[in-house]
């Protein structure tokens, strides 16, 4: 299991430790952690914006 602490904190070490594995998993798509990452930020620095409006 991967600890979403450590990804992250240090994604980079984490993507070369499971490349270094005899069967490397391929179930970790950096491309869209980061991309998830990157939206989420705003979420958190101005939560408002993120909310669903209570009339949907």
């Amino acid at each position: 299991m991967l600890d979403i602490t450590l990804l992250r904190k240090d994604l980079d070490s984490v993507i070369a430790r499971l490349q270094k594995r005899k069967t490397p998993q391929a179930f970790l798509d950096v491309a869209q952690f980061t991309a998830l990452r990157q939206n989420a930020k705003p979420c958190r620095s101005a939560p408002k914006c993120c909310k669903p409006s209570a009339t949907a």
